[in-house]
């Protein structure tokens, strides 16, 4: 969603461009000075133009807005209306979540995506699982709403001017985010709707991850640690396609429960498997990955090439960016204060943020697993928690 966003204001921008381009020809070869072309112009029109440039730019970015919402409540109408049960609503990095029957709100993003809703499977067998719809609704809606729009332009021409443009807009960003996701492809590696469902009706092994993956996400917000969770939600099966997200995020969520174990050697050798596919897998998993492998040298082996290798300015920034949504951020600031920087009372002070603040935190089982990792490392080095 966030390069339809780019994409949409990108082509608005260019067009202020050519209007500029155009101005600055006319001036350079036609002997026209810059006040003369204005005043050609007239006054009245370039304070309309104006006007019209600010209220096409106001309509437009609502219009794009709507439209995400519309796209993620497609989502959540259609998986709840074939038995997918309620999680979590994020627009921008404002989430929506059910605890404990209250709904709440809190801060959580994914870099590459302008919103997304989370359902939790319903008690089927995974060749049984309903995918279509739930994938589906966000298109299906994006396009409902755009042809409504559109409709009401033609049936209204004498409607209100922002009214009218607004209507022109929400018809063609919504046609436009319904092919964005609607026709198969990959945006920074992350596939999109249409994507999705050609691998999971081509794969049925793929419903199946995907069915693990939102039951492991619904147990994180509501408090259940990895290790708590039951064995059949993780598979460590062979990956035969490393540009299928679905098989990669299985694979790292058994990385990740190794962990939650304690079973580092384990998890390195998960997380080491999968960077030996970098080039295939999707450019998020890839800083995931790699955020877990730095961990996973500070608390083992310690190899200061090994940690100035993974620890890049990019992945530096990742960590920073991402630290007060993913405890596992934390968790990693924390090691990396703790055995690189040589900073314990810093180390301290992270793990102290993170224990007052965790119920900011999006998923409670993570925090409370990382809250315990943090705590065994700096006993281990002799400090009080």
């Amino acid at each position: 969603m966030k390069q339809a966003l780019k994409l949409i204001l990108s082509t608005l921008f260019g067009a202020c461009i050519g209007f500029g381009a155009v101005m600055f020809c006319i001036v350079m070869f036609t002997g026209t000075s810059v006040s003369d072309f204005l005043g050609k112009m007239g006054n009245v029109q370039i304070a309309t133009l104006l006007m019209s440039c600010v209220l096409s730019m106001v309509c437009l970015i609502l219009a794009v807005f709507v439209q995400i919402i519309l796209h993620e409540a497609g989502h959540l109408v259609f998986g709840l209306a074939t038995g997918y049960r309620f999680v979590s609503f994020r627009v921008g990095n404002i989430t929506l979540i059910k605890d404990k029957g209250r709904f709440r709100f809190k801060r959580f993003s994914i870099s590459g995506t302008g919103g997304q809703c989370l359902l939790s499977p319903p008690d089927r067998p995974y060749k049984q699982m309903p995918y279509f719809w739930y994938n589906a609704g966000g298109v299906l809606m994006n396009l409902l709403t755009a042809i409504i729009a559109l409709v009401l332009w033609i049936m209204f021409p004498e409607a209100p001017l922002a009214l009218h443009m607004f209507l022109l807009l929400f018809f063609i960003c919504g046609f436009f985010l319904a092919l964005m996701n609607g026709i198969p492809m990959k945006m920074s590696g992350i596939t999109n709707d249409a994507f999705n469902l050609i691998l999971m009706y081509k794969d049925p092994k793929s419903r199946k991850y995907l069915t693990q993956q939102l039951s492991i996400n619904a147990a994180l917000m509501t408090g259940t640690r990895l290790k708590d969770m039951p064995e059949s939600w993780f598979t460590d099966d062979e990956i035969t396609d490393y540009g299928n997200t679905f098989q990669v995020s299985a694979k790292a969520a058994y990385g990740s429960l190794y962990i939650d174990r304690g079973e580092f050697e384990a998890a390195e050798k998960t997380f080491r498997e999968l960077m030996q596919h970098e080039g295939e897998i999707a450019g998020l998993f890839v800083k995931e990955i790699s955020c877990e492998l730095l961990f996973l040298e500070l608390i083992g082996a310690r190899r200061k090439e090994e940690i100035e290798r993974l620890y890049t300015d990019k992945l530096k920034g990742y960590a920073l960016r991402y630290k007060n949504m993913m405890s596992s951020k934390q968790r990693l600031l924390c090691a990396l204060a703790l055995y690189y920087d040589n900073q314990p009372e810093k180390a301290k002070e992270i793990y102290g943020k993170v224990a007052r603040n965790r119920d900011r935190y999006l998923q409670q089982g993570e925090v409370t697993a990382d809250l315990e990792i943090m705590e065994k490392m700096l006993r281990k080095a002799g400090m009080q928690p």
